[in-house]
């Protein structure tokens, strides 16, 4: 008996999805065999820097004597790297540790309790711990195919596959110490998957408690994903009220399970520091060190203030000592209005700068949207596909014209997105994004980022973890625009240029 049309059709996915499963494990084990074959993991936690609290809290944990800093037990059973290491760093420790280890609530719990996990279970040896960083990263790389292909279709898939290579290359490099980065990837990584089940499963009662569970997660892994909550709820109610997209119960859904651990992490903290604390103590810090007058220099982390008597916030600290480092923020721009313009555009230009991967991803990911923006006007403003090309050429050079010069292009996709605000055919693209949650859930992720950067700052740590999403978008608009530059639609099917992208349709 021949098998029906829809069984040969489930057999033709069933095929596929074997195919793009393979790929996933292939690619996880080239990548993991490249990092393990060109990098050798230290055996040691620098004493010193953010490693030596990381380290310690997690080893304290491991042994039983809780979530703590300082030196509980023999100074040798932390593995701990002395070489770069300063006298007050032993001194501050062996104190912490004869009073039986200090609650550090200066850093969110999440990554100390995860080393934690692994040293409770092989053991306190770092290079294991960094070779679980590294294999993280990895996996990342490799499901970003699987995770384009289900957000974004098959252009998706196809741009997973190439992104995941530029950004393992990247950030393996970023995950060889005992830093928060790989956790905070996977965290991100995890809010998408839970925001693409969110997508495929509007009505579902579990995926609205998934992702508030991701986004509460993420909050507590690192606090530079602040803005992750704030975007995501805000685009729920936004498209709720406008068309009734998502139910109030799921938003509320959502809500719960993103306030509930937070809740009980900061019931637990204020308990043990006699004071409010809702994830941790670094946010204060962080706002005044990225955002005072030595940031008019260069846009970066600018804690020398603290040494000077007569730096702004000093002098403000004496005269009004109950103002909150919000407040004192406020005032610092309001006794300054001409410096917030200067410090936004020296922190865009440092987060963009210093010729890092990351910096590079930036910059072609603007230029495509800039050249995107561009592709639009002409197509509604001229006829002759002659003038589109010259346009589309014209931009290009002005883009690699401007690589030095990140905030200048920043102002020129501003400018074009307003002028193309104004025309339907930009318009209309605008408001197709906005009624695409698929895609608007990766672009928040970014958005994040952008956002913290122009809080805070820019440093390359702090906006890497969300590059597997940048290189995903850039592979995706690269693909749409070569279509429309093309004029893939419009032409003959025999013709090799739509062969070939009917090819990569079917094949991804």
């Amino acid at each position: 008996m021949s098998p029906t049309h829809p069984e040969r059709a489930w057999s033709a996915g069933g095929r596929q999805a074997v195919y793009r499963w393979g790929l996933v494990l292939f690619l996880f084990l080239l990548y993991s065999v490249m990092a393990f074959s060109r990098y050798q993991l230290p055996d040691k936690a620098l004493f010193g820097g953010d490693e030596w609290e990381y380290q310690s809290m997690a080893v304290n944990f491991a042994t039983g004597h809780g979530l703590k800093f300082g030196g509980i037990l023999p100074f040798n059973e932390y593995a701990f790297d002395t070489s770069r290491s300063t006298p007050e760093y032993y001194a501050q420790f062996e104190e912490a540790g004869k009073q039986g280890g200090t609650y550090d609530f200066y850093r969110t719990p999440g990554y100390p309790f995860v080393l934690g996990l692994i040293y409770k279970v092989f053991g306190v040896r770092p290079h294991v711990a960094i070779a679980m960083q590294v294999l993280w990263v990895a996996a990342v790389s490799a499901l970003l195919p699987i995770l384009g292909r289900t957000l974004l279709g098959w252009r998706g898939f196809i741009a997973g596959v190439v992104g995941g290579a530029v950004f393992f290359v990247g950030a393996v490099r970023n995950v060889q110490e005992l830093m928060t980065e790989g956790l905070i990837i996977v965290a991100c990584f995890g809010v998408t998957w839970a925001w693409a089940y969110v997508c495929r499963r509007p009505s579902s009662r579990i995926a609205p408690a998934l992702l508030g569970l991701s986004l509460a997660a993420a909050l507590l892994v690192k606090g530079s994903l602040i803005f992750l909550p704030p975007l995501f709820l805000g685009y729920m109610v936004l498209r709720t009220l406008t068309d009734r997209t998502y139910r109030l119960t799921a938003i509320l859904t959502v809500l719960l399970f993103l306030a509930a651990p937070l809740a009980c992490y900061s019931a637990y903290a204020t308990q043990r520091a006699h004071s409010f604390i809702v994830l941790s103590t670094q946010t204060n810090v962080v706002l005044l060190d990225g955002n005072n007058e030595l940031m008019r220099q260069d846009g970066f982390w600018h804690p020398e203030w603290r040494d000077n008597p007569a730096s702004f916030y000093n002098q403000l600290s004496r005269k009004s000592p109950e103002l909150s480092p919000t407040a004192m923020v406020a005032r610092f721009y309001w006794a300054h209005p001409g410096d917030l313009p200067r410090i936004l555009a020296n922190k865009l230009a440092f987060a963009a700068g210093g010729g890092t991967r990351t910096a590079r991803l930036m910059w072609l990911f603007m230029g495509l949207m800039i050249l995107s923006i561009g592709v639009s006007l002409s197509e509604a403003t001229m006829t002759r596909p002659v003038w589109r090309y010259a346009t589309a050429f014209g931009l290009l050079a002005i883009v690699f014209l401007l690589n030095n010069s990140f905030v200048t292009l920043f102002l020129l996709f501003l400018a074009l997105a307003a002028m193309g605000c104004l025309i339907r055919p930009v318009r209309s693209q605008f408001a197709a994004v906005w009624r695409n949650p698929d895609l608007m859930g990766l672009v928040l992720i970014p958005v994040n980022f952008l956002l913290l950067t122009l809080v805070t700052f820019g440093y390359n740590r702090y906006v890497m973890p969300g590059n597997f999403v940048l290189a995903l978008l850039t592979g995706y608009m690269a693909i749409r625009l070569a279509e429309r530059l093309l004029f893939v639609e419009n032409l003959p099917r025999e013709s090799i240029i739509a062969r070939l992208f009917s090819q990569l349709r079917r094949t991804a």
